[in-house]
């Protein structure tokens, strides 16, 4: 003979988890969790594109400040040169002539200095747009619009940061509720129900089963 049989069971709990609470609790937990990272990498990348922008504008007024420079060295020169005309013509002295060599050297170390700015800037403006180099070869507006364009696309009503610590503390609440369903007894209430087959063809052992003729019903609570 074959003998088969088949089992149904249900449960409930009557007091941990009961209605999915601590189920509820563990899949906030993973929800804000989720939300807390996305946002606070969100940050980061708002600081990222905040500071490339602002590097942007200081590559820009160095560029300019660059080129003032290098016009007062450009005076400057000029100065010297009118200055020793009139040196080697006995219509000054020596020391106008001095004078304005001294001031040409200094023009010179503050474009030597701008130069060095310049380069130091841009070299950090361009390793955000993932180059290696201290030359922005195209200095103009469509490199802030490239910057716009990398804006985020979410909808926040506030800062990422402040909502990623809102989502952190949600989570943290969630974990709370969570430790506390889990002190509690894990009483449950149980109902089976399970239906025998005995007959010498396997096959017809099997059928039986799963039939109605030969129910068992259990209901009970468990610890």
């Amino acid at each position: 003979f074959h003998e088969n049989y088949s089992k149904f069971e249900i449960s409930q709990s009557l007091i941990r988890n009961s209605l999915g609470s601590e189920t509820s609790a563990r899949e906030k937990i993973i929800t804000m969790n989720s939300k807390a990272g996305i946002l606070s990498q969100e940050y980061k990348r708002q600081i990222i594109l905040n500071d490339a922008e602002s590097l942007y504008y200081q590559v820009l007024i160095a560029s300019k400040f660059l080129k003032v420079q290098e016009d007062s060295l450009k005076r400057a020169d000029e100065i010297r040169r009118y200055n020793k005309k009139r040196f080697e013509s006995k219509l000054s002295d020596k020391a106008d002539y001095l004078q304005s060599v001294a001031a040409l050297k200094l023009r010179e170390i503050d474009v030597l200095k701008a130069k060095t700015n310049l380069r130091t800037i841009s070299r950090l403006f361009n390793s955000y747009r993932g180059m290696d180099s201290d030359d922005v070869e195209k200095l103009d507006w469509s490199l802030l619009k490239e910057i716009s364009k990398l804006q985020s696309p979410l909808e926040m009503k506030s800062r990422a940061d402040t909502m990623s610590l809102k989502f952190q503390s949600d989570s943290q609440k969630a974990q709370s509720k969570l430790n506390e369903e889990s002190l509690r007894p894990d009483l449950k209430l149980v109902a089976s129900s399970s239906f025998y087959g005995r007959k010498e063809n396997f096959n017809e052992s099997l059928d039986k089963s799963f039939s109605t003729k030969h129910p068992v019903y259990a209901i009970g609570l468990t610890f």
